[in-house]
C-alpha cells in the first residue's frame, strides 16, 4: 500500500468544497462536483474520527498497562530487596531463587581471563596484508 498524508488530502477537500461552494456550486467537473464530493468527505471525516477515536482509546490503554507493569516492577524490586535483607531467607535461599532472581551462589563475576593455552596457540597477525 502507498503513503496517504491523510491531514493534506483533509486540508484539500475542505478547500476544494468551499471554493466549489462559492464560486462553482452547480458545475459538474466530469466525473465530480460539489454534490459527489460532499458525501465522500462526511464519509472520510467520519472514518477518521473512528480511528483516531480508536487509537486515542488504543493509547490510553497502553498508558494504562505501562503504569500497571512500572507499579508490578517496583513491588517485584520491593520483593527482590525484602527477602534479600530478610534475616531468615537472604539473597542466597532458595525462596529468593524460586522467586525468579538469580541467588547469590549462581551469580557469576564476569570477569574472565586468557588461559595460557589460548593464547599460545594463536598465531600472531600481521598488520600488513600477505599478497
Amino acid at each position: 500500500m502507498f503513503y496517504l498524508n491523510r491531514n493534506r488530502i483533509l486540508k484539500k477537500a475542505i478547500l476544494a468544497i468551499h471554493a466549489l461552494e462559492a464560486l462553482a456550486p452547480e458545475v459538474d467537473f466530469g466525473l465530480t462536483s460539489l454534490a459527489k464530493i460532499r458525501p465522500v468527505h462526511k464519509k472520510t471525516v467520519a472514518a477518521n474520527d473512528d480511528v483516531v477515536a480508536g487509537d486515542n482509546a488504543q493509547e490510553g490503554r497502553r498508558i494504562v498497562r505501562d503504569l500497571s507493569m512500572a507499579e508490578l516492577q517496583e513491588v517485584l524490586r520491593t520483593l527482590r530487596e525484602g527477602i534479600a535483607s530478610h534475616p531468615d531467607f537472604g539473597d542466597d535461599s532458595e525462596l529468593f531463587g524460586r522467586c525468579g532472581f538469580v541467588r547469590r551462589s549462581e551469580r557469576s563475576s564476569g570477569l574472565t581471563r586468557k588461559t595460557k593455552e589460548d593464547s599460545e596457540g594463536e598465531e600472531e597477525q600481521s598488520p600488513e596484508p600477505e599478497e
